[in-house]
């Protein structure tokens, strides 16, 4: 038996990222129960990518066992094995690639879909639909190259037709793959820092929402590790030189499924550093009362002033009345009140005043007055 140490680095490396990419959709899952959260079709998205990604474990342990994956072109002669060998070989890589394909897309559409169930606007659901459009796209181009890379069909397992006129070139097509599917990464890793910093919150908070985010850069070093490995890609020795674009295969949709389950992984650390939120509280609240006390004094002050300049206070509100040069000197109250009349009916002033929000603009109300509402 001849030792294979590449090889066996491949089945380990691919095998240790099976078993913790199980584990982080188990802890989403929790995590979701945790939270009370229904089933969302992300997280059957993720669930469904471990599927290809156990069949890139099983292909990458065959392409070692018997496709030779590893070891040189030359051992692998001098082992009796032949063409033959070299066929399975190939029969194997190509079987990775549409898994790998199936993999990266399905992590990809489950993550588009976990960015349109946290940001919903409205113009961001667009641009998520059109990124995965792009991915679909991508999947059909690399797919459909993938298994008609030769004409005939079978020429793709012929080591002596695969790099001639009848097939395209192998490698510039891994190129292409793995570049598009690059771009793809960096425009969805964009996607969300462009909504977090567009979000009305203090600074040190982005930050933290950002750096959850840009743990997806992690897949897009891999992406880029995988196109460095491409060029070391040798036709005459395809079966070594394969060994470590083939473990890049693995470990880039691997770290796409950690990386989409580790954004969902709050809920199962709410409860943790409880004294630290207990300090945290009661510095809050004294911060509170003192803050509440400040614009209580505040409050009281500017209620004095407006009731020595004679403007009357009606339902939590200060009728201010502007001579901006007009002859108008109506009662303010009846002319605020008409000016908000809804259907001939005088609308109450108190009404003005209340929780919902109302936004004043000029044009509804009366020329030459303003209406200050001071909220306590």
């Amino acid at each position: 038996m001849v030792s294979n140490p590449v090889g066996d680095q491949v089945v380990r490396t691919s095998i240790s990222f099976g078993v913790i990419d199980t584990f982080a959709v188990a802890l989403r899952l929790l995590a979701r129960s945790r939270s009370n959260a229904a089933f969302a079709a992300d997280d059957a998205l993720t669930v469904a990518s471990l599927i290809p990604l156990y069949a890139m474990i099983v292909i990458g342990h065959f392409g070692v066992e018997a496709g030779g994956l590893g070891l040189s072109t030359a051992v692998n002669l001098e082992l009796g094995h032949g063409p033959s060998r070299i066929s399975t070989f190939l029969k194997l890589m190509m079987s990775g690639i549409v898994t790998y394909t199936l993999t990266i897309t399905i992590v990809k559409l489950s993550i588009l879909v976990l960015y349109r169930r946290i940001f919903i606007t409205a113009g961001f659901k667009r641009s998520t639909l059109i990124v995965g459009a792009a991915v679909m796209l991508w999947f059909i181009v690399a797919l459909f190259t993938d298994l008609f890379q030769c004409r005939p069909f079978q020429a793709a397992f012929d080591p002596e037709l695969l790099f001639t006129d009848q097939c395209i070139n192998l490698q510039a097509y891994y190129w292409g793959v793995t570049a598009s599917n690059l771009c793809l990464d960096v425009v969805m890793l964009y996607m969300p820092l462009h909504m977090v910093w567009g979000l009305k919150l203090p600074t040190r908070q982005k930050i933290a929402l950002s750096g959850v985010f840009l743990l997806g850069g992690i897949v897009c070093v891999a992406g880029a590790m995988r196109i460095a490995t491409i060029g070391i890609l040798q036709k005459e020795d395809l079966t070594y030189t394969m060994a470590q674009e083939y473990t890049w295969t693995q470990v880039e949709p691997a770290l796409a499924i950690l990386c989409s389950c580790l954004v969902t992984f709050r809920p199962l650390f709410v409860n943790l550093n409880l004294n630290f939120s207990r300090y945290s509280s009661r510095f809050s609240r004294s911060k509170s009362l003192s803050s509440s006390k400040a614009t209580n004094s505040t409050d009281m002050s500017k209620e004095r002033r407006l009731a020595a300049k004679g403007c009357p206070r009606q339902g939590g509100l200060h009728i201010v009345n502007i001579d901006l040069g007009t002859k108008d000197r109506k009662d303010p109250y009846t002319q605020i009140s008409n000016s908000w009349s809804r259907g001939g009916e005088a609308t109450p002033i108190q009404q003005l005043h209340s929780k919902s929000k109302h936004k004043y603009s000029p044009s509804s109300m009366t020329e030459g007055q303003a209406v200050v509402a001071d909220h306590f």
